[in-house]
């Protein structure tokens, strides 16, 4: 069986490049597992024009050619361990790639450390959608190379294309990470060039990159409830409230206890700032809700909800997803209030939006839930038919700075904070109306 170590060599990484061909002969001297041959493939690219991905696809077409079996990508800048062929030699049959835990060395220092807080082993996609990617898996990996030639590198991505990699392998392909390191990342001598990226970069690209895997397949979460379960399909995993969700927890699971608590049967809920529609489905399947109008101004996260909806084989003329922008209306304008709060201004089409009270002129309410942070107070004026009619529970999220004014809203309006919880950029009110109002 033929292994290939592929090394891309990028800007900057003319002069070390054989450090990590040294590296990998010293690992061929300790053992060579279960091949009997294992070849070095140098891929020139310093002058950065084809980029990481471009490089490696070429030298995993070349290798496929050479006829070998598997491969290992080692950067240029990185040393292989000595046990690595050795390590894995046992995984080979039964894997298609295998991954080894994150150590880094400091040359400078003569240190070798384990990466804090990382996730290892790994066994399943699970562990690498819902953790930091920082900690979960890096390039240095072997795998078949026929695996690796049907799932080519993304050559339009500058970076995040790792990633992008790696979560369609560990999709469809026999993966894990061992706990043994299989190389190690040298501190402090990444490529540079016309294509090489910040860390800020990464992150960024990374990001977009889980959100178009959750976009493309369906990550589905389930919240256990007394009865049944909640399923939510997932827009991004890295989203700190979905990587909750995941976890099988709710965000703002407090709040949600408490108004469950006072919410009597039948009720009939709206929730202005729906998201995917995690807190207004729990209530509507926790307290068996009559009706649901959930509203939420993102056009992508409006497709999730009404995907949520049906997922749960929720009735579609009582439980009602909108794609619309609520507001204080046309005839409520109010000076004071910012216009645009904290969302961009590509979300609006109308400066105040539509008012709850043009949009259920006649509607009961037992419950309106309000995230639309900075738009609260005139989402609330929007409402004020419908709140007068029906005095509902009202559960709102006010930025810092509206605090103040939901407070002096509320005693306006008959109301008095039930209850309290603080974040460290909001606090969600329970506001009750006061009693004999």
């Amino acid at each position: 069986m033929k292994c290939c170590v592929i090394i891309p060599v990028g800007p900057g990484h003319q002069d070390i490049v054989s450090r990590a061909k040294d590296s990998v002969a010293r690992a061929v001297a300790h053992g060579q597992g279960a091949f009997n041959e294992i070849q070095v493939l140098e891929m020139d690219d310093s002058q950065g024009l084809l980029g990481r991905s471009h490089v490696r696809n070429l030298a995993v077409k070349e290798a496929g050619n050479r006829g070998i079996d598997w491969l290992f990508f080692l950067d240029a800048d990185d040393v292989m361990c000595p046990s690595a062929f050795v390590d894995v030699a046992s995984l080979l049959p039964t894997h298609d790639a295998i991954w080894g835990a994150i150590f880094v060395a400091d040359l400078k220092a003569g240190q070798v450390s384990r990466r804090e807080n990382q996730i290892s082993p790994i066994d399943s996609l699970e562990q690498v959608l819902l953790n930091d990617p920082y900690l979960t898996l890096q390039m240095g990996h072997f795998v078949r190379q026929g695996v690796a030639e049907a799932n080519a590198f993304n050559t339009e991505l500058d970076t995040g294309e790792d990633f992008d990699y790696y979560l369609r392998l560990w999709k469809d392909q026999r993966c894990v990470k061992i706990d043994t390191p299989l190389f190690l990342n040298i501190r402090g001598q990444h490529s540079t060039g016309p294509r090489a990226a910040s860390g800020n970069d990464w992150r960024e690209a990374i990001n977009q990159v889980f959100a178009d895997f959750c976009r493309n397949n369906d990550v589905v979460a389930s919240i256990p409830l007394r009865e049944g379960s909640l399923s939510l399909r997932l827009s991004n995993t890295l989203d700190p409230i979905q990587t909750l969700l995941a976890g099988e927890r709710l965000h703002d699971g407090e709040e949600l206890i408490e108004v469950l608590r006072r919410l009597p049967q039948d009720a009939q809920l709206i929730d202005v700032g729906a998201h995917l529609g995690s807190h207004s489905l729990f209530l509507a399947l926790a307290a068996n809700a009559a009706s649901l109008d959930s509203y939420e101004v993102n056009p992508e996260l409006a497709q999730y909800l009404e995907y949520n909806l049906r997922l749960n084989e929720l009735d579609p003329e009582r439980y009602r997803a909108h794609q619309i922008i609520v507001g204080a209306g046309p005839n409520n304008p109010d000076k004071a209030e910012s216009l645009f709060g904290r969302m961009d201004l590509k979300d609006y089409s109308q400066a105040q939006g539509s008012a709850l009270d043009s949009l259920h002129p006649e509607t009961g309410c037992h419950l309106l839930r309000i995230d639309r942070p900075g738009l609260e107070i005139g989402i609330l004026r929007g409402a004020r038919d419908l709140i007068e009619r029906n005095r509902p529970l009202i559960l709102v999220r006010a930025t810092n700075d509206n605090k103040d004014r939901l407070v002096s809203w509320s005693v306006e309006n008959g109301y008095q904070v039930a209850r309290a919880f603080e974040y460290t950029l909001s606090t969600n009110y329970l506001l009750a109306p006061n009693k004999g109002a």
